[in-house]
């Protein structure tokens, strides 16, 4: 019951600091502030029953205190476990983190555990392990994405398009008996 407290609490924190930011930071160096998304190992074959990670990343990004955003995948392809299949990066802190996994949305809110330099970086904010559940494309994407600085004033990314991963993932069972040809011996 108190996390749920300590949670909602901080959604209103996050709510207000974005109602507040009247003044989006707003520099012509700063254009190529982005949050994307990575599949850690693009080469891998991909399996029924495999587990895929997939990192969200800040790139360029002046000042970046908070951050919310929503992960959006196939929940009849793909399975996040629960919040063990989270792991927020060492500067953050996770205030909210919200699986729905029958609609394949999950939605974190986060902090930095001291203030940020001004300065433009690049980090690494979340990582996602997914289970494969069955042979298929799937994609996953970062939607709703929201950025505040310290002061708080909202941090425009140049992202027109939301970040999106193809994951190809192979069904071993789909191609058995595939392989013999008709005919007698």
């Amino acid at each position: 019951m108190r996390e749920l407290k300590n949670g909602l609490a901080c959604i209103t924190i996050l709510a207000a600091c974005f109602a507040l930011a009247a003044n989006p930071v707003q520099a012509e160096e700063r254009t190529k502030s982005q949050i994307e998304l990575f599949l850690q190992d693009q080469n891998a074959v991909l399996k029924r029953g495999s587990f895929v990670d997939i990192s969200v990343k800040s790139q360029d990004v002046p000042g970046l205190f908070g951050i919310q955003f929503e992960l959006v995948y196939d929940p009849d392809l793909l399975e996040l476990r629960g919040k063990d299949s989270v792991e927020i990066s060492e500067p953050f802190q996770a205030w909210v983190i919200k699986n729905d996994p029958e609609a394949g949305r999950i939605q974190v809110a986060a902090t930095r555990k001291s203030l940020p330099a001004d300065a433009a970086e690049d980090l690494p904010l979340a990582k996602f392990r997914f289970r494969t559940l069955t042979g298929g494309n799937a994609e996953v994407s970062l939607q709703e994405i929201k950025a505040v600085d310290a002061v708080p004033r909202e941090i425009q990314l140049s992202s027109a398009e939301e970040p999106v991963v193809e994951i190809s993932i192979k069904d071993p069972a789909a191609n058995v008996g595939k392989d013999r040809r008709e005919g007698g011996s």
